[in-house]
């Protein structure tokens, strides 16, 4: 079974490849920054789609005793289907951004002592 916390390791990973060992710390705090308001904002659009879409319902049929819950029914599917269609569309965007084969980025890791020899 899928589950989110399988997902996050990776894509953290792949988010700080490359970066140097010196800025590690701050492409991290980037990254959780970004997880953090990321998930608000599309929490909030989601919400926004499904309460527009449960008002609408509502205002365009008639009075029934289960239209409330036929219309929160097709609020919540609305709200699915369009975050169904975003995930395949971020799918499709990642596969076609993120290149198969990296070669590795070898890193100049030099010592205080090395630094002062060349300094001098």
């Amino acid at each position: 079974m899928f589950r989110l916390p399988r997902l996050f390791p990776s894509a953290f990973q792949l988010a700080i490849h490359g970066v140097t060992q010196q800025d590690a710390g701050v492409a991290s705090a980037v990254i959780n920054a970004a997880t953090q308001v990321g998930s608000s904002i599309g929490t909030a659009i989601l919400n926004t789609l499904a309460v527009t879409a449960t008002a609408t319902y509502l205002a365009t049929h008639r009075t029934a005793p289960s239209l409330h819950r036929a219309a929160l029914v097709h609020g919540y599917s609305t709200a699915t289907a369009w975050a169904t269609g975003l995930l395949a569309a971020m799918a499709v965007l990642i596969y076609l951004l993120i290149p198969g084969r990296r070669q590795p980025i070898e890193h100049k890791q030099t010592t205080h002592a090395q630094t002062a020899k060349e300094e001098s």
